[in-house]
């Protein structure tokens, strides 16, 4: 865009992000892309990271971190003020928010920000329960709102796509963009040292899950599998890795190690809180674990095939997109404890199909680099943007 307008982006992410992890490195390299166009940007969280790993490369690259509170709600017309002000003060050119949509998609709206794109990372919540919308909701007006305020609509997986057609989203505005992952970051670590911090030893088979801990992300189904497994392969061991001290997680949290006490399990358990060592984790583990009830995609999936480990995940959401079962790794229904047991007997005991699955898994995730990412991004700024006249 050089000799012209000078662009400026807004990054819209309302959370908090306290550790490094898929997200934060896809907005960072979005924002680096923009400002080697020489593009003003701007990253919006509810609060400040705690940890200059995380803001200072967003820094470095000239980006601005500003802070805003988190929409309470749809109908939160504070904070949809807040947003327009905003917008209206910076001259935002361009206006990515990243699942929370409709308080800041109508705030861009009526600030007339010429580009507005919705990057849908989730299923629905209904769709997380393993239920149906009744009544009213099943018109999904904020649905419907933040579709008609956007002119890009980004899917992270076919599934998400699916769902948003279904509930009114123009396939004209809807595209299907899965997230990226820093694949170096994951294919280059070491393990060293890891087994040992949890009291772990080599000829241990270790199963690793990363997540936290809430419901969606299906510990208690996992624990119950692990639970049949380990009677048959007791050199199993299980490591849970992820937040488990906010207030959303600390009752879950307690259900999960009540759970594997009434199992007689806990003592093979570690639940490791949040880290920031999670390429080191799965280094020095055997078998990956996702057993969601929901995902959008599955980034902690794509990061567990680029470190080589042979996964097995729960057939939901957009995890068919990148697990084939058989080719790059296993595949069970939804909550289906004694599926998921045998897939862990038989991997746990036979290398052969470890090794096989293992040697698969990076090529697999070879499309989901961050500058492929961050390159047809920038394609879908910049023809929105042809497409609205700004110059």
């Amino acid at each position: 865009m050089s000799g012209k307008k000078k662009i400026t982006l807004v990054q819209y992410v309302a959370s908090s992000p306290q550790i490094p992890h898929a997200r934060i490195y896809r907005y960072l390299e979005i924002i680096r892309r923009c400002s080697r166009e020489g593009w003003r940007t701007y990253l919006v969280l509810s609060e400040m990271p705690n940890s200059l790993e995380i803001s200072r490369p967003f820094l470095d690259a000239g980006c601005r971190i500003l802070t805003q509170r988190r929409p309470a709600g749809n109908l939160d017309l504070r904070t949809a003020l807040d947003i327009y002000r905003l917008l209206r003060d910076l001259r935002c050119d361009v206006f990515h928010c990243h699942n929370i949509h409709t308080v800041p998609l109508a705030a861009a709206a009526l600030a007339r920000v010429p580009v507005r794109i919705w990057s849908v990372l989730a299923m629905s919540p209904y769709y997380e329960q393993g239920t149906r919308p009744r009544g009213i909701h099943r018109l999904a007006l904020s649905t419907r709102l933040s579709t008609f305020c956007a002119h890009r609509i980004l899917a992270i997986s076919t599934a998400v796509s699916t769902e948003l057609l279904q509930n009114g989203a123009p396939v004209r505005k809807t595209a299907v963009l899965p997230a990226p992952v820093d694949l170096a970051r994951f294919r280059r670590a070491s393990g060293d040292g890891a087994r040992q911090e949890f009291g772990f030893t080599e000829d241990q088979v270790l199963v690793i899950a990363v997540g936290h801990a809430v419901p969606v992300k299906g510990w208690d189904v996992l624990i119950k599998a692990f639970a049949c497994a380990v009677s048959r392969c007791p050199h199993a061991r299980l490591l849970l890795v992820g937040s488990h001290s906010d207030k959303h997680e600390a009752s879950t949290y307690n259900d999960l190690q009540s759970l594997a006490r009434g199992l007689s399990c806990a003592h093979l358990i570690r639940f490791a809180g949040a880290r920031f060592d999670i390429p080191r984790l799965l280094a020095a583990s055997d078998i990956f674990v996702m057993p969601s009830r929901s995902e959008g995609l599955g980034m902690a999936l794509v990061e567990a095939l680029a470190a080589g480990l042979p996964c097995v995940a729960a057939r939901v959401g957009g995890i068919p997109d990148i697990l084939v079962h058989g080719r790059n790794g296993l595949l069970f229904e939804r909550e289906n404890v004694g599926a998921l047991a045998e897939q862990l007997v038989h991997l746990a005991a036979d290398t052969n199909l470890r090794r096989q699955l293992a040697e698969a898994a990076p090529g697999s995730v070879q499309g989901f680099g961050l500058e492929p990412h961050a390159d047809n991004m920038m394609a879908i700024y910049t023809e929105a943007l042809q497409e609205a006249c700004v110059t």
